[in-house]
């Protein structure tokens, strides 16, 4: 990682765990969200969750080839290559660097008990943690539909999705692949957009998806302080005619659909 990104980001640490709302926002609601909240950062560890990181390392301790359609750094503006990149990574340190940690994963937990829906999507499988989070919060009869670029690391989620009625896990680019998800798929509750990382394809991503969600959905976004581009889509994002009101949690930010 450049200096530049990393001093960037320290920068950003002391915001990583704000709340702050816009108008629009009942009491109760705000009150919910702060609850979620302090789960995040003192409740305890998620079973399934466990079950479903020990079923990755059993399946695979040591490296895989990973092809990253990502942005390539987190001070770059560029998108990742359309042919990918591809670097060698050790599972266990993705698990550590790039998966959903125990806190905002509990978070998503909550969130996804509160607003998720008969079906939802994601686009960022990686391996599947966050998605594990949000499935163990949803009702049993609601759906997930998570897309991930990279084979490997797909194949690596969908055996700990074995045992889930609940997940389709789709491999693509998200260029490639959202666009006939979208047209089969509508009435979205609880959209999490968690992957690319670059600020000018999360707009595009988010002004796709939120006619296909319901009014009132949440669409919500990781790592909003990743980077300035990221930043930047975020307080873009929140000018948009289609946002009914939003809150900013961070490293995370919620936006509710009209």
């Amino acid at each position: 990682m450049k200096l530049s990104v990393l001093f960037w980001r320290i920068r950003q640490l002391n915001r990583y765990w704000k709340c702050e709302f816009s108008a629009g926002w009942s009491v109760s609601d705000q009150e919910h969200i702060r609850a979620a909240r302090t789960f995040a950062m003192h409740g305890a560890a998620v079973q399934p969750v466990q079950k479903h990181i020990q079923t990755i390392l059993e399946s695979n301790s040591e490296s895989i080839q990973v092809l990253d359609f990502g942005a390539v750094s987190g001070m770059s503006p560029q998108s990742g290559s359309s042919s990918g990149v591809l670097r060698s990574v050790q599972v266990k340190t993705m698990i550590s660097r790039t998966a959903s940690s125990e806190k905002w994963g509990r978070l998503l937990l909550r969130l996804a008990q509160w607003k998720s829906g008969k079906v939802n999507l994601e686009l960022g499988s990686n391996l599947g943690i966050g998605l594990r989070y949000l499935v163990t919060g949803s009702h049993f009869q609601n759906h997930w539909i998570s897309i991930e670029g990279d084979p490997n690391t797909a194949s690596l989620a969908k055996k700990a999705f074995s045992d889930s009625q609940q997940v389709t896990l789709v491999t693509g680019r998200f260029s490639d692949v959202l666009p006939q998800i979208l047209v089969e798929n509508h009435d979205f509750g609880l959209v999490f957009i968690d992957g690319h990382h670059d600020g000018n394809a999360t707009q595009k991503y988010a002004d796709a998806i939120f006619g296909n969600m319901n009014s009132g959905g949440w669409m919500i976004l990781d790592d909003i302080r990743w980077s300035p581009g990221m930043k930047t889509a975020w307080e873009q994002l929140l000018t948009r005619s289609w946002v009914d009101r939003w809150v900013d949690l961070g490293k995370m930010g919620i936006l509710v659909v009209k």
